[in-house]
């Protein structure tokens, strides 16, 4: 392996042109460590099973569907962190009045849960927790909802199912990376924000390689975040980056400025 400079002087590891086949980057030996045991994804099933039966039955807005949501329902898990997004939908009713009453459900059965915006949080053992998202579906199809923004004290309209469509048809592996990033960095962004993020840096030219697509979204954040406008796609009333503090969107551009600076991939992610 060796190190090649990039555009801005930055320096990034780039595989060797020989044994391409059978040699992996270190990018790529990093997410393959990063993949999540079949055992811990049967175990966030299981999670997922217990709080479901604890939310059936009994409800007079009728009976809710249930959706993976965040990183299970988006395949962008990482090993290094990861937590349980439940997505439930009620064919009708008061988005407030659902969120209050889901939570209300969820402690008579014994979960301890705090609010966080939209999501009621159920906290585990080694940092882990499960969000719980209730919304009143828009029609029969389930693909929009009316959420509760408990940070606002008013309704979302949004989809979290596109999300995870934008997630799934976006580049997983590059969303990875930058969720290690982030974790490892402790950057104070979302993994919401990071997806449009990519998604916006990614559509403006081809990146050919791992690296390359990983250092074009860096740099976006590290010169164009501050004035970044990030949208919704299920909702384009929806600014996400007008929801960021402009203390933590400076936060991030700087972990961004370090990381396109840095000597190595190694002082990325790892």
């Amino acid at each position: 392996m060796r190190l090649r400079e990039a555009p801005g002087g930055a320096f990034f590891h780039h595989r060797d042109t020989e044994n391409t086949e059978k040699d992996m980057s270190y990018l790529e030996e990093v997410l393959e460590a990063q993949r999540v045991d079949g055992l811990i994804e049967e175990a966030l099933r299981a999670r997922r099973q217990s709080i479901e039966e604890a939310l059936t039955g009994g409800w007079a807005e009728g009976a809710p569907r249930f959706y993976y949501g965040g990183s299970f329902g988006k395949k962008t898990l990482i090993a290094a962190h990861f937590d349980l997004d439940l997505v439930i939908y009620f064919p009708a009713g008061d988005p407030k009045e659902l969120y209050t009453a889901v939570e209300r459900r969820l402690r008579a059965a014994n979960h301890a849960s705090s609010r966080h915006n939209v999501a009621l949080r159920l906290a585990y053992t080694q940092g882990m927790h499960v969000d719980v998202v209730p919304g009143r579906a828009l029609d029969g199809t389930y693909y929009y909802a009316e959420l509760y923004a408990n940070d606002r004290g008013s309704t979302r309209r949004t989809s979290l199912k596109a999300h995870i469509d934008l997630a799934r048809s976006g580049d997983r592996s590059t969303i990875r990376l930058l969720k290690l990033w982030r974790w490892r960095h402790g950057v104070p962004v979302g993994s919401f924000v990071l997806e449009l993020a990519a998604a916006h840096a990614l559509a403006r030219g081809p990146a050919a390689t791992l690296e390359d697509k990983l250092e074009c979204v860096l740099r976006f954040l590290a010169e164009r975040f501050l004035e970044a406008r990030l949208v919704d796609p299920a909702n384009p009333e929806n600014v996400v980056t007008d929801d960021l503090r402009e203390a933590d969107k400076g936060l991030v551009m700087s972990a961004a400025q370090s990381a396109v600076r840095a000597p190595g991939w190694e002082w990325v992610v790892w």
